[in-house]
């Protein structure tokens, strides 16, 4: 899936003030964290440099939206494991992969799903962020998907979004 080089690291808690650390120093124009003695690009090839996760490939961005009810949805047979995905949580979600020894379509979105709401974007409260899933069709090879990226896209549009006053 190209997410072997996560296997050695180690990451118990993110703390909040580094990310809105990060954020208030992002310039999303130049791709840039601009600090008071220097700068350093967060771009594709430098989260590819920082985690060693692909780059290149298609991009989430330019994929189009699949319907959870449509059979050619990753979403379509995934959600079945679940109760009710639209509150789906972290918790629930990690129980699920610990619990899962098969490396089954299920798990494999599980992973990603878990990808997506630690380095990408999530919701608050804990809830899984589902979004870019209804962009993947089943049949895609995951590992030719721009997870380096996503990263930065999603670094974006959260710091355009982003104010610090609330």
């Amino acid at each position: 899936m190209g997410f072997g080089s996560l296997l050695g690291m180690e990451m118990i808690d993110v703390p909040l003030r580094i990310v809105y650390y990060v954020l208030d120093h992002f310039n999303f124009e130049y791709l840039k964290v601009e600090f008071d003695n220097c700068e350093d690009s967060v771009d594709s090839k430098s989260i590819q440099e920082m985690l060693g996760l692909p780059s290149g490939g298609s991009l989430l961005s330019n994929m189009d939206y699949i319907s959870e009810n449509n059979e050619e949805s990753c979403v379509f047979e995934w959600k079945k494991q679940y109760e009710n995905i639209d509150k789906l949580r972290l918790k629930q979600l990690k129980n699920q992969l610990v619990q899962t020894s098969a490396t089954d379509d299920n798990y494999i979105i599980n992973f990603l799903v878990l990808f997506i709401n630690t380095f990408g974007e999530s919701t608050s409260m804990g809830k899984c962020n589902l979004n870019p899933l209804y962009l993947i069709r089943r049949d895609i090879d995951l590992s030719s998907i721009d997870r380096c990226d996503y990263i930065v896209d999603c670094l974006v549009r959260m710091k355009k979004v982003y104010n610090p006053e609330k």
